[in-house]
């Protein structure tokens, strides 16, 4: 039985390289969907903390609120953020239930205020739809696909 040829440095220096990149290559990565939809999560759920309602000098968040409607939606994005490497089409649901949560919420607080005129609506609509936003486009792309090598 022969014993194979002794190998130089740089041939095995060669040999290490190509297997670090073929091991990259196989590293599980996070496409650019799954991103869209965390930041979307995360988005949705720093909303429930930011000033939603002001009336006059205080201004309420959604969370602040006391009704739970805060806590829909936090509940809603953590779902989604839990669900972006298990299942998508879970968070499709989840994000199309906290648009038209949104939707709602906002309706409704806008017919209530609109007999006030020291009310007005706060900034935490922007990131919540933003993010919910973010979610969906992020559910809608495809996953890119890994360079064929």
């Amino acid at each position: 039985m022969t014993q194979p040829p002794e190998l130089d440095e740089a041939t095995r220096a060669r040999i290490r390289a190509e297997e670090a990149y073929r091991a990259e290559l196989r590293r599980p990565r996070m496409d650019q969907g799954a991103v869209l939809c965390l930041v979307g999560a995360a988005l949705l759920a720093a909303g429930t903390f930011l000033p939603a309602v002001s009336v006059a000098a205080l201004s309420v968040s959604l969370l602040g609120a006391g009704n739970g409607d805060g806590l829909v939606l936090l509940v809603l994005a953590a779902l989604s953020a839990v669900f972006v490497p298990l299942a998508r089409p879970w968070v499709l649901f989840s994000a199309l239930l906290a648009a038209g949560f949104l939707v709602y919420k906002l309706i409704t607080l806008m017919a209530a205020m609109s007999g006030s005129a020291f009310s007005q609506l706060g900034w935490a609509w922007a990131p919540m739809f933003l993010g919910v936003g973010l979610m969906l486009w992020g559910c809608l792309t495809p996953p890119t696909q890994k360079p064929m090598h």
